[in-house]
């Protein structure tokens, strides 16, 4: 039990050093994390993210297939509720 005790102990201490060995090295400024945050704020949402990738998926199975790929995914969305809803809200935002 004193080993787990010791063991533990070290761990922590050397998980304190490490934490004031970062904050003092990867110091921010507010300039830098209102770059970042206004960087992000840019990049698509995670829901158009998704649509990109189904999309580029319908694409690539069109190609591999020798299909029209506009059929191909009109069929798709016209087939499946969803993604007829889903493109909807796409072209919205697009």
């Amino acid at each position: 039990f004193s080993a787990q005790i010791a063991s533990f102990t070290l761990i922590m201490m050397q998980y304190n050093i490490l934490c004031t060995v970062k904050r003092f090295e990867a110091y921010e400024t507010v300039g830098a994390l209102f770059r970042d945050t206004t960087g992000n704020t840019l990049e698509l949402s995670a829901s158009d993210r998704i649509w990109e990738l189904i999309l580029d998926t319908i694409l690539e199975i069109a190609e591999m297939i020798s299909a029209d790929a506009s059929e191909l995914l009109s069929a798709v969305i016209d087939a499946n509720p969803k993604f007829h809803k889903l493109y909807q809200m796409y072209k919205l935002v697009a």
